[in-house]
């Protein structure tokens, strides 16, 4: 949870968290048939993408328990997240970055 208290918790009895980006798409595309339809591949969305990983690293970048970013879960694979791992690896290139849908390139 995005809970500043879970985070102090964790950090408190020495838990490692994954901090993730609270991304999940999977409803435009269930079957995933048509993967240039996520917001992960729309211009438009790519700022209020982007954003969600901004906001959760100011958030917690400060937290020891946080071992590694996450880009979202089922969230296809686009532009937007290639622009989230940039952002995530020049703001903090001790943590390592992964996201489940983008394989090698995470």
């Amino acid at each position: 949870p995005n809970d500043v208290q879970w985070f102090e918790l964790c950090n408190m009895y020495g838990l490692h968290l994954v901090d993730e980006t609270n991304l999940e798409t999977h409803g435009f595309d269930p079957l995933f048939l048509h993967p240039r339809m996520h917001p992960a591949c729309q211009p438009e969305w790519l700022p209020a993408i982007v954003d969600r990983a901004v906001r959760m690293h100011a958030r917690d970048k400060n937290f020891a328990c946080v071992t590694m970013w996450s880009l979202g879960n089922e969230a296809g694979y686009g532009p937007a997240h290639d622009a989230m791992y940039a952002y995530l690896r020049s703001s903090d290139p001790s943590r390592p970055v992964h996201y489940e849908g983008g394989g090698s390139r995470t």
